[in-house]
């Protein structure tokens, strides 16, 4: 068995945020290792020095090019996503509803809207890891920017 190794993002933790999302994907160093160099290759393609949605989405910063090029901005994403389908076992995404985490969780006993979602993330990695005849433990990473991963207590046995 190789061993695995989760990247998680997060999304939604601003004050605003009506959902708090935590997403990630799971493949095996070498597989990580395959990713990178096929990432970095498709964003040099475009002259970008890294790839952040926000930005992207709103055509913020460099990504402004994209702004009146639909269809680049297509075949962009349609190229990370081909690095993603290749060299990752396994993706999933935990949401939380904030109004709910709010009202469901007065007495603080879920932990912040950021941990159940990160929480669910790993229930949904060990119970794919299980069906898969993957062992633990997995070796999980939070997007180093995250404030918020601080609040996360992770699953034991992962």
């Amino acid at each position: 068995m190789n061993m695995l190794t989760g990247y998680f993002d997060e999304s939604g933790t601003h004050d605003q945020a009506t959902v708090t999302t935590v997403a990630g994907f799971l493949s095996t160093p070498e597989r990580w290792g395959e990713f990178d160099e096929a990432w970095r290759v498709v964003l040099k393609r475009w002259g970008l020095p890294s790839f952040h949605m926000n930005e992207f989405a709103h055509f913020t910063g460099e990504y402004e090019q994209f702004r009146k090029d639909e269809a680049g901005r297509r075949l962009l994403l349609r190229f990370l996503a081909a690095v993603i389908k290749e060299t990752c076992l396994y993706g999933c995404a935990a949401s939380v509803i904030r109004k709910d985490h709010e009202m469901l969780n007065a007495n603080n006993r879920l932990g912040s809207a950021y941990s159940l979602a990160a929480k669910g993330c790993m229930a949904l990695s060990a119970s794919w890891m299980a069906a898969n005849d993957q062992e633990p433990p997995l070796d999980v990473l939070f997007e180093a920017g995250c404030e918020f991963s601080k609040q996360f207590v992770g699953i034991p046995g992962l």
